[in-house]
């Protein structure tokens, strides 16, 4: 099992973001899939519902805020 607290904190911002938001988002690629075959996650993707360089703007915003 993949625990939260093991993801890198950007991903972790970036999760908790999205979340908090409400925008429907998902972790996809081969980071779904080195999870669950445990092997080590070089990469993250995401796909989120509605404009993706919107969303880009915004997670890079409250990242910036948060460093």
């Amino acid at each position: 099992m993949y625990e939260f607290s093991q993801l890198p904190s950007p991903v972790q911002q970036t999760t908790r973001f999205l979340h908090e938001s409400g925008e429907p988002a998902w972790l996809v690629g081969g980071a779904t899939r080195d999870i669950l075959l445990g092997r080590p996650v070089k990469d993250f993707d995401f796909v989120i519902a509605g404009d993706g360089l919107h969303w880009a703007r915004r997670i890079a915003r409250y990242r910036d805020e948060r460093n």
